[in-house]
């Protein structure tokens, strides 16, 4: 059985998402460009060539800014 406090925050995202849809209406179309589909490279050899990088400085971080 759900809570209250479930039942009212599910019964929030609802009005919510109905308030965000009569509000498109009023929103036109935007034309997107169409996809290349040629050129380029597969996706499974991007995934396999793919990096990330970080880059940290010296300098101490304050104790206001670190997480609790």
């Amino acid at each position: 059985m759900m809570s209250v406090k479930s039942v009212v925050g599910v019964l929030g995202v609802a009005m919510m998402a109905c308030a965000s849809w009569a509000g498109a209406a009023d929103i036109p179309d935007i034309e997107l460009p169409a996809p290349r589909m040629e050129g380029g490279m597969p996706l499974m050899e991007a995934l396999k060539i793919r990096q990330s990088s970080r880059a940290f400085g010296a300098q101490k971080l304050p104790m206001q800014v670190l997480p609790v």
